[in-house]
């Protein structure tokens, strides 16, 4: 179980990084959707404190 808490975390921070880096793009070159890329990565840090709940009560964190 603890493996696939560990899968999934590394999931989201793809998914973390994808939206930061979108973010960037319209921060330098001011293309593209700002709401949609603080959306992904408020969606992604939502899901990463969701993981790390669920750890914790599964007693797998450190």
């Amino acid at each position: 179980m603890a493996k696939m808490v560990e899968i999934a975390a590394g999931i989201i921070s793809v998914y973390f990084i994808a939206g930061m880096l979108s973010l960037f793009y319209y921060i330098f070159f001011k293309k593209g959707n700002w709401k949609k890329s603080l959306l992904h990565v408020g969606i992604s840090v939502f899901l990463l404190i969701f993981t790390i709940a669920f750890s914790f009560g599964l007693g797998i964190a450190v």
